[in-house]
């Protein structure tokens, strides 16, 4: 069961121009890529998996155009998830 979320955009630069690609993702693990736990140390890699991405819209950043969502667009986006900040998701108890 995945225990961080995101809904955000992620942005993907490419030689056309800018494409903002809006998501949901959950994630489990411990830390978002790039955070430490205040010592300045970070649990080692493999702690953090992005189980699932939802892909909403992909637009052009500038015109605000829709843009096709490539298989080549999914795997930037899932490259660039490990550096975005997930929220803990928070369950009510039984």
């Amino acid at each position: 069961m995945s225990n961080m979320y995101y809904y955000g955009t992620v942005t993907l630069y490419t030689d056309e121009g800018d494409i903002d690609v809006d998501v949901r993702a959950e994630a489990t693990g411990w830390y978002s890529s790039g955070d430490s736990w205040g010592y300045g140390c970070e649990p080692p890699d493999g702690d953090f998996t992005i189980d699932e991405v939802e892909y909403v819209k992909a637009y052009d950043d500038y015109s605000k155009d829709p843009v096709e969502i490539t298989d080549e667009m999914k795997k930037q986006v899932r490259e660039k998830l490990y550096d975005v900040e997930f929220k803990e998701h928070e369950f009510e108890p039984d």
